[in-house]
């Protein structure tokens, strides 16, 4: 008995959507931020009575309980600490934008990418279109997220339209020496766009960075990071900015070109996953951020202005998820631009409306793994060049 071929377009959806909507029942994008902590004021605490946490300076500790060896005791808490699990999450502000950009990453495309790798016979459309509707809307997303008022600093946002202008010219100065060669015309027109998203996102992660390997050296046990935090922090940082190297051949030894090569995409897509598997301890960074701002009022400054601490322990709570989204848009997107360089065949194979677009797939293809190299080189250098303020004093975590 002849059992008919199952249409494409039919299997890839059979493949993905399942994923999709199992990902979204289970709430598995709130599991990425599952138990992380935040903290609030008394005053707006809920009636299970949170964990006590922080006490402010000079108070008196009571008799009932003696303090404790930390600098810290649990008698007259200012702050409280609460875990985050998907009610909490889902209440703050851009949640959605949170909860559809991991959806579409891994539960869209990725299924549909394995799918065509695993599959022979699986055509290059089909990934490509979903990959496409991922990338369409983590970009959308990002420069939306860009353009909110509350959401960034201005001096970020000045810097953006900075990099948004001079990318363009670098990017021309750059590809020849990449070892890709996309249309330079198309490509300086999309860097500038690219670079303007990417600055917000690498510049919160550096203030995570600098705070979670305790620059400040407050030696504080709340606002520090796990050991596997640290090695995730190093790591992210360390092959991050080895990766877009790579592609530089012309400053490369000649005896490591060959082998550099072959290293391109396997390397690019490990920071990028080391990227999202950090995402945890930023957005911890990011609350702590808030914690760190409070400390230093208390204890460092000598006229106390709580107002601002508590507003920005209040905007830093409301923003979460969009920082949540910013930090894990760029990694997705590499990864996401690296698979759709690496389908086989002919993108547009199959399907005859497109057939007209035939000949655009390798420059398709191209476009794809230099904007993937793009997104990690720009990352890479706002990441280190902010560190390089902190490390000389140019900039502070206020």
């Amino acid at each position: 008995m002849h059992i008919p071929a199952i249409p494409p377009l039919f299997l890839h959806l059979l493949t993905t959507f399942p994923c999709l909507l199992l990902s979204h029942l289970l709430h598995l994008p709130s599991f990425s931020l599952y138990s992380l902590c935040t903290y609030i004021y008394p005053d707006s605490a809920p009636s299970s009575t949170p964990r006590a946490l922080l006490r402010p300076a000079n108070s008196k500790p009571s008799k009932r309980n003696p303090p404790s060896t930390t600098p810290f005791d649990t008698t007259a808490a200012q702050l409280y600490r609460l875990r985050l699990d998907h009610s909490a999450l889902s209440s703050r502000h851009r949640f959605p934008s949170f909860h559809l950009s991991l959806l579409l990453s891994f539960s869209l495309s990725l299924p549909s990418l394995l799918l065509h790798y695993f599959n022979s016979s699986s055509l290059a459309f089909f990934p490509f279109l979903f990959v496409s509707i991922s990338v369409t809307f983590l970009v959308v997303t990002l420069l939306r997220l860009s353009l909110e008022k509350s959401a960034s600093r201005r001096s970020e946002k000045f810097f953006s339209l900075f990099a948004f202008v001079a990318s363009p010219i670098i990017s021309l100065i750059l590809i020849q020496f990449l070892s890709i060669n996309p249309p330079p015309g198309i490509a300086s027109a999309f860097t500038g766009l690219i670079s303007a998203l990417v600055f917000i996102p690498a510049a919160r992660f550096a203030r995570g960075f600098w705070l979670g390997t305790d620059q400040l050296r407050f030696d504080l046990p709340v606002l520090s990071c796990s050991s596997i935090g640290l090695v995730l922090l190093y790591s992210t940082a360390l092959v991050s900015l080895v990766s877009p190297a790579l592609f530089l051949k012309s400053f490369l030894p000649p005896f490591f070109v060959a082998t550099a090569e072959a290293l391109q995409v396997p390397v690019l897509a490990v920071a990028a996953m080391l990227q999202i598997l950090s995402l945890r301890a930023m957005v911890q960074m990011y609350v702590n951020e808030a914690v760190t701002c409070w400390y230093q009022q208390l204890h460092v400054t000598r006229i106390s202005d709580l107002d601002y601490a508590r507003a920005k322990m209040f905007l830093h709570n409301h923003h979460l998820c969009t920082v949540a989204t910013q930090l894990f848009a760029p990694p997705a997107l590499v990864l996401l631009l690296l698979g759709l360089s690496q389908l086989r065949g002919n993108l547009f194979e199959g399907v005859e409306f497109f057939q007209s677009f035939a000949d655009l797939s390798d420059i398709v293809k191209e476009m794809a793994l230099f904007m993937a190299w793009w997104v990690m080189f720009a990352w890479s250098v706002v990441t280190m060049a902010i560190l390089a303020c902190y490390r000389y004093g140019l900039l502070l975590i206020s």
